[in-house]
């Protein structure tokens, strides 16, 4: 009967590791010598089967040899390994065998030997260790000769699991950005648009045209973009009704609160929707922008200088226009601002929140509303001036190269092309085109989800 017993740690150096392997391959050689044919002993002799089961308790204990001493296959040592030795020594020999062993009982020693064999010798070859024992030597990679054979274990080839790198979320590019009442409309790189209602609790709009556009503008509830091929689209409301667009092409459209005006590519001003507001009233002669605002609007001329009207009961962002150059102009409710061409900005109309009061300084970019009114600084960050009652006066930090305002809201896009927006949040989170919502739950974690699913 094979025992184990635990062995000790009694290795002052390796050479008593070598001498006892040495010693296995002595006696699993010799071993092997009797099982392939013991004078006396038929093939299927209770004798024959006893010789082979030493031989694989033998082969084994070399093998488990060599795994401890070189560290490989270490988990297939019973017992595990210390200081270099199987921890688990066995000592005796295999049980008695009763009876006349069947040719399907001597097949199956003979193959377990014959594995054994292959795995020693592949030990044998990798780790430069008895080498003599090898049946044709050692080839040059360190395999041994026999690998070749129709009957050897060849090694075992371990494929590497492949890295999946996942790829990188790129949030939507965009150019352009128009900011609504409860809406914002982002103009994607490749003329689409994404647009997010926050009436409806951060719902993904699906109620968009489909169209590709060059440029966008909103309103209170009214929306219009200028196609690619120069014709105009309007979705949402007007004053009266459902919302609608002037045939022929333009170059540059604005909407207002109840009503919109184009710029033809000749020149000239168009304007439709609410008539109360002097909105389908715009003077002739030839004009560089417009801009439509909430009760007037403001047109620059090709010579710089700028021209408002609308509504006689509402003056304020109408009268008094300084006069000089600018370079572009922004309306809000009440109250306008232009654009000077030393980046200075001038603006006149109601003032009761401070709307029209602009801070010294180079701007590039204009954005009017309601109660209060946004520049873009020459250095890219965005400050804004007026009423502040839903934070839309307090941009974010960082460089952006566009800008447009809400009437609770305001809205920037930065230098890589994402969205950012500050303002109302009554509904928890307002996300821009191109964002995703996310809220804090009372633990402190953080959860976001699609709005498109």
């Amino acid at each position: 009967m094979l025992r184990l017993k635990v062995k000790r740690s009694l290795n002052p150096g390796r050479q008593v590791i070598g001498l006892w392997i040495c010693g296995l391959v002595a006696t699993a050689a010799l071993t092997g010598g009797l099982v392939q044919g013991v004078p006396g002993v038929s093939a299927q002799s209770a004798a024959d089967i006893e010789a082979r089961d030493r031989l694989i308790l033998e082969q084994e204990a070399l093998l488990n040899s060599y795994r401890c001493r070189f560290g490989v296959d270490v988990e297939a040592v019973a017992g595990g390994c210390l200081d270099g030795e199987p921890a688990l020594a066995m000592t005796g020999g295999p049980s008695e065998f009763s009876g006349e062993p069947t040719s399907a009982e001597v097949a199956v020693r003979d193959q377990l030997i014959a594995d054994q064999e292959a795995l020693l010798n592949s030990y044998r070859c990798r780790f430069g260790v008895d080498v003599e024992a090898v049946v044709g030597g050692c080839g040059p990679t360190g395999t041994s000769s026999e690998a070749s054979s129709s009957d050897a274990t060849p090694e075992p080839v371990v494929t590497p699991e492949p890295v999946v790198t996942p790829e990188p979320v790129v949030p939507p590019q965009f150019t352009a950005l128009a900011v609504g009442s409860s809406d914002v409309c982002g103009l994607k790189t490749d003329g689409t648009l994404d647009c997010y209602s926050h009436r409806s609790r951060l719902r993904f709009r699906d109620d968009v045209p489909s169209s590709r556009f060059s440029a966008i503008s909103a309103g209170y509830s009214l929306w219009c973009g200028l196609r690619t091929d120069r014709t105009l689209e309007c979705w949402g409301h007007l004053y009266l009704g459902p919302a609608f667009a002037p045939i022929g092409e333009f170059s540059a459209v604005s909407a207002g609160y109840t009503r919109a005006c184009g710029l033809r590519t000749n020149g000239t001003v168009t304007c439709w929707g609410d008539g109360y507001s002097g909105g389908q009233v715009s003077p002739e002669g030839e004009f560089a922008a417009v801009s439509a605002g909430g009760w007037h609007s403001c047109g620059l001329r090709t010579d710089g200088t700028a021209e408002c009207w609308g509504n006689a009961a509402h003056p304020e962002g109408r009268m008094d226009t300084p006069a000089g150059q600018f370079t572009s102009l922004a309306s809000g409710a009440v109250h306008s601002c232009g654009l000077r061409a030393d980046g200075a900005v001038e603006c006149w109309g109601d003032d009761r929140n401070g709307q029209a009061s602009a801070p010294a300084g180079q701007f590039t970019a204009i954005a009017a509303d309601s109660e209060h009114t946004c520049g873009l600084r020459a250095d890219g960050a965005v400050e804004c001036w007026g009423g502040n009652t839903y934070g839309q006066s307090t941009p974010p930090e960082g460089q952006f190269t566009a800008i447009a305002t809400g009437s609770i809201r305001s809205c920037g896009i930065r230098t890589d092309g994402t969205v950012t927006c500050w303002g109302d949040d009554s509904y928890g989170s307002f996300v821009p085109p191109g964002g995703r919502p996310c809220g804090t739950r009372d633990d402190g974690t953080v959860v976001c989800w699609d709005l498109r699913e």
